[in-house]
């Protein structure tokens, strides 16, 4: 699922964030990516993971966008993260 909040787009899964598989976004996020302009749009990539930290997917998905995208520097969430932990997270960076 995209949300859309002001000039802001959100990747969520129905489980809350996009998997992870070794440290790579699943290839359907990079297949998402190409396939939509999101010039003039933040992009926030996060993930959640019982152990491995967000890897090189957020620098690798951030080559597919063009330079006027603002990419924000991502976060990885422990599984069974709290959603009012993101929430809080979300208001920190500004986009919430």
């Amino acid at each position: 699922m995209v949300l859309k909040q002001r000039s802001c787009w959100v990747l969520r899964s129905t489980r809350r964030t996009s998997p992870q598989i070794c440290r790579q976004a699943p290839r359907i996020i990079s297949t998402f990516l190409e396939s939509y302009d999101f010039s003039g749009k933040t992009i926030v990539p996060f993930c959640t993971s019982h152990s491995s930290g967000i890897g090189s997917s957020a620098a690798d998905l951030h080559a597919l966008c063009p330079d006027s995208v603002e990419w924000v520097e991502g976060m990885r969430f422990e599984a069974g993260t709290a959603r009012d932990a993101m929430e809080e997270w979300i208001q920190r960076i500004g986009i919430g």
